[in-house]
């Protein structure tokens, strides 16, 4: 566990500003007792770092930051988006757009009568306004990590962290 934390450390030394904050109390968020995450940071050929959250249970990925020269993203995983739609429909435009240009569910939209060649893909299903969003459940959720888009962010991981916990109490009933 002390060199994951080590490593983490590297990652936030080379953000910048604003979102050395966002990352720092994301990463508070992501690991509360009850959220139960393992984090993996690494690099690659192409990203320079990502830190990655997951479930510790299912290995099914909660979060992830990708460092790709010198731009933030995030990738949200979400799994109960349709229970914070107005989160969502509040997003600015330019996140809008970056949903809108991620890659369409193969599944949902069965291109040439083909599905989708990942395992479990279900994809998204969902408006925004007027907007139909039939999106890759890898995809949908991956935003640059600005001033602009922040706020927003944190708004859909707290929905999300939130509606997490709701359908675990649940499970216990």
């Amino acid at each position: 566990m002390e060199q994951i934390n080590h490593d983490f450390e590297d990652f936030l030394a080379v953000v910048s500003g604003e979102e050395k904050a966002f990352v720092a109390e994301i990463h508070k968020m992501l690991l509360k007792e009850n959220n139960k995450v393992k984090i993996t940071v690494k690099g690659t050929k192409t990203i320079q770092r990502t830190v990655t959250y997951s479930e510790a249970k299912t290995r099914r990925n909660t979060a992830k930051f990708s460092l790709k020269k010198d731009m933030l993203s995030i990738h949200i995983y979400t799994k109960n988006y349709d229970k914070y739609l107005d989160v969502l429909s509040a997003l600015p435009e330019t996140m809008i757009n970056q949903m809108n240009e991620s890659h369409v569910c193969k599944n949902l939209v069965k291109q040439d009568g083909k599905g989708c060649s990942w395992p479990d893909c279900s994809g998204y299903d969902f408006y925004i306004g007027d907007m139909h969003f039939q999106k890759c459940s890898y995809y949908c959720f991956q935003f640059n990590v600005d001033a602009e888009s922040i706020p927003f962010l944190r708004g859909i991981i707290e929905a999300e962290l939130k509606a997490r916990t709701a359908m675990a109490l649940l499970c216990y009933i």
